[in-house]
């Protein structure tokens, strides 16, 4: 205390009133200046606390708080405050406090007191100022409070905050801030202590109105000297509509972002040539998680090739304003895979730059149906040209194959011709089974089919294959299947097709597995595979062989296509595979990579039960010979016709023959004698053989009907084949000629 001493010493003769408190509160010095403004002997005041209090608070509170700040955060204080002089007149004086230290601790206050006046005395610069505020206070439109420091008692408040507050003015003041501010009062006493020391001048606050309604408002708060006291001018302004605005922005901005982000195609913003936004759909199908393409240059996300026909399409854009047009191009994945893409994109204007918004459409699977389509087109043109041929070359096959027959048995049994003709015979046979190949790779096969258990199928077929395709091929079952509608020896034409290019594929063997099952697809599965909603059966031929490239892979249902050697296969299984299927109301797919094995998945709709064939009764075997029936014969080829009307004419028929239908209906009309059967080729010109048979019915009601045909099954249905018609499918031997034509005319009687 040494040091204060010494203090109070040199301060005795300062001209300004100087006085030295201690932490207690008690005046331990004070100068002669002190004597004259205050009328305070030095003697009576040391040792006391000084009875120079604020008017208003006479509690001492605000001397007491002052101090309190000053031992703790050691910092000085400066403001007017009202005092009074012994003889109890009214002083305003002008107040520096500083703490005083010793050891690095406050012990003591010094006050220096200065403008020492009678309160009422006017100081031409207070209220030249105070004046200012004042207009400033009430005039200006902002809503502005008066509020004490210390207790947070509304000091003041102007004309616009009665408005917003809705309390008359003469309640509002005297109201404490506690009773606007809904937060707790130790959180609005400290933002108050933040405001007076200047930390911190912005607030926000709930505040609550006189009719109980809660605005969210900005408070801009700061320490002012008012008639010499230190309060905070608090200038509020009420953010509620604008906070409420921005909100809306924001959720509004979050919906469109989620909508945008729902879009089935992706969305891109690109400015300077990079992504300023992209959606999640973008992201997506390049593989990134969003965040990862934000900045990422555009044209980084296209394959080196369509790099330059990209940059040009973006500069014109540019350049021009004009949308852009459709344009396809390949986008480069995250892992460095590719994508095919439509995209369309257009100029705008994006934060006042120029930027380009593109719309994204992944054509993979467009791609696939169309390039699936393709193959179907190229599938089914080359079924109607395997038809055609087909056609004609069964047309030669029948005349080759009889006549060989008709010269083999007309020749002694010595004859060396007969080696030559049973050669054709032979040779004839090989190309007739070629023939069938091609028909039901044609979509032709059995026109007549049933409801057929699948899984009945595949276990008859299975005990067939075990055999068969050798012992280092091991064949599983999973059955589970369904019924289907299909000729029952097209189904197992499919498996063994199958089977057999399944063990042609494992050469040192391996396991070969068919399964089955009943699926309910609905749009979105059965959108792929070109087929409609509903119940259908699904079969699947799995082996464990090398796999095939998906070059291979493209071909392997294409005619005559085979990656066997000459001579070890006619590249027709698969084909007479697809063929099947697909005229069965179907479809079929392949999945297979080197190394992994082939899989075929087969399609056909499930049919419901259905009653068991009635089994036909065995009777004995017709006779071949005629007893002097007469039969029409109605065939366009003139070679075909001759042998049919040989073979028939030697068997003991009477036999009427016409190259065409209109000659046969003229031959049917003159004819005077009865006619038994009429035996037609199904596609003729000018007139197929069923619209000739409808009008000869009308001329001969009786007459039995019988057609030929060497065209596959879907040109007969074209050809509106009737209901009850009987079909010999060229080429046919005289033998099964003979007992059709025998047996039709014997059920007739």
């Amino acid at each position: 205390m040494q040091g204060l001493r010494a203090l109070s010493e040199a301060l005795a003769r300062h001209p300004d009133p100087v006085e030295i408190i201690g932490r207690d509160g008690r005046i331990l010095a004070a100068n002669a200046a002190f004597e004259r403004a205050t009328g305070f002997a030095a003697e009576e005041v040391i040792g006391s606390v000084p009875p120079v209090l604020r008017d208003d608070h006479p509690e001492g509170a605000f001397h007491k708080a002052i101090a309190e700040r000053l031992f703790t955060e050691g910092q000085s204080w400066v403001g007017s405050v009202h005092t009074k002089h012994k003889d109890g007149h009214g002083l305003v004086q002008q107040m520096t406090c500083t703490p005083l230290f010793e050891d690095g601790e406050a012990v003591a206050i010094l006050v220096l007191r200065r403008n020492v006046r009678p309160l009422g005395t006017p100081d031409p610069a207070i209220d030249e100022a105070e004046s200012l505020y004042r207009h400033f206070f009430e005039h200006n439109p902002a809503i502005k409070l008066l509020i004490d420091p210390v207790t947070g008692r509304i000091d003041d408040a102007n004309a616009p905050a009665a408005v917003f507050y809705g309390y008359p003015r003469e309640r509002l003041v005297g109201m404490s801030i506690h009773d606007l501010n809904t937060l707790p009062p130790e959180e609005v006493r400290a933002e108050m202590e933040s405001a007076r020391a200047e930390e911190r001048t912005l607030f926000r606050f709930p505040h609550r109105l006189a009719n109980g309604e809660v605005r969210r408002v900005e408070v801009n708060s700061g320490p002012v000297v008012v008639r010499g006291r230190t309060q905070l001018l608090s200038i509020i302004h009420d953010v509620t509509e604008r906070e409420d605005a921005l909100a809306e922005l924001s959720a509004s901005r979050a919906r469109l972002r989620g909508l945008l982000d729902l879009l089935p195609v992706g969305l891109s913003v690109e400015r300077d040539g990079a992504f300023v936004y992209v959606n999640e759909a973008l992201a997506r199908m390049l593989g990134y998680q969003l965040p990862a393409l934000l900045g990422k240059r555009a044209l980084d996300t296209v394959v080196e090739q369509d790099r330059p026909a990209a940059a040009a399409r973006r500069d014109a854009l540019l350049r021009d304003g004009q949308p852009g047009l459709l344009a396809r191009q390949t986008m480069l994945k995250c892992d460095g895979s590719s994508l095919g893409v439509e995209l369309r994109s257009t100029h705008f204007s994006f934060g006042e730059a120029p930027a380009i918004l593109t719309v994204y459409a992944d054509t993979t699977e467009r791609d696939r149906l169309e390039e699936q389509l393709r193959r179907a087109q190229r599938m089914e043109s080359l079924g109607r040209l395997a038809g055609g041929v087909a056609h004609d070359f069964n047309n030669l096959l029948f005349v080759i194959v009889n006549a060989a027959r008709y010269v083999e048995k007309h020749l002694p049994n010595a004859d060396p011709l007969r080696v030559h003709a049973e050669r054709i015979q032979e040779a004839s046979d090989r190309a007739a089974a070629v023939t069938r190949q091609l028909l039901l790779f044609s979509r032709g096969g059995d026109v007549r089919t049933d409801v057929i258990d699948a899984d009945a199928v595949i276990r008859d077929t299975v005990r067939l294959l075990t055999t068969s395709l050798g012992e280092n091929v091991q064949i599983t079952t999973v059955l589970a299947g369904g019924r289907v509608r299909l000729a029952r020896t097209s189904l197992e034409q499919i498996l063994i097709n199958l089977a057999v290019n399944a063990r042609d594929a494992m050469i040192d063997g391996g396991i070969l597995r068919f399964t089955t099952a009943v699926d309910a697809l609905d749009a979105i599965a059965t959108g792929p595979l070109g087929l409609t909603p509903g119940r259908w059966v699904r079969i699947e031929v799995t082996d464990t062989g090398p796999g095939m490239t998906e070059d291979v892979a493209s071909h392997v249902f294409e005619p005559f296509f085979t990656t066997k050697d000459a001579g070890q296969g006619t590249g027709l299984g698969l084909a007479i595979t697809y063929g099947i299927v697909q005229r069965a109301g179907g479809t079929v797919q392949l999945e297979t990579r080197p190394g992994f094995g082939a899989r075929f998945t087969i399609y056909l709709p499930a049919e419901g039960p259905t009653e068991p064939p009635i089994s036909p009764v065995a009777q004995s075997r017709p006779p071949r010979s005629g007893v002097g029936e007469t039969i029409l014969v109605v065939e366009d080829d003139p070679a075909v016709r001759e042998v049919v009307t040989a073979l028939l004419g030697e068997a003991g028929y009477r036999v009427l023959s016409a190259p065409g239908p209109g000659d046969a209906l003229l031959l049917a009309d003159r004819h005077p004698g009865p006619i038994d059967l009429v035996l037609s080729d199904v596609m003729m010109p000018r007139m197929s053989g069923p619209e000739m048979v409808e009008r000869l019915l009308s001329l001969r009601p009786h007459i039995r009907v019988l057609f030929m045909s060497g065209y596959p099954g879907d040109a007969l249905e074209r050809a509106k084949l009737p209901e009850y018609a009987e079909l010999l499918s060229k080429p046919f031997t005289e033998e099964l000629l003979l007992e059709t034509v025998r047996a039709k005319l014997d059920r007739a009687r």
